[in-house]
């Protein structure tokens, strides 16, 4: 009965340990991909040649403007002034 003891704890270790190493891999796994894909995505540029996703406070600013309904072309672009945003 020992023997069959034995070999069953070390069949739980040994599963235990898998389950552990194959968590950790899936986690750095997910990791790398998402800093990967930050990484393409903050290269990413507009047809201007611009960051395609703000950088500074005041880009900031304005793409929540944009992204509120503003826009700076409305009327023949009355309000344009970017002091006025």
């Amino acid at each position: 009965m020992e023997p069959v003891l034995l070999i069953a704890g070390a069949v739980l270790v040994a599963a235990a340990l898998l389950l552990a190493a194959v968590a950790v891999g899936s986690r750095l796994g997910k990791r790398r991909r998402t800093r990967h894909v930050f990484t393409t995505l903050s290269e990413l540029e507009s047809a201007s040649g611009r960051p395609f996703f703000p950088q500074t406070p005041e880009e900031l600013r304005i793409e929540k403007r944009l992204l509120a309904g503003w826009d700076p072309t409305y009327k023949g672009g009355e309000g344009a002034d970017p002091k006025s945003w």
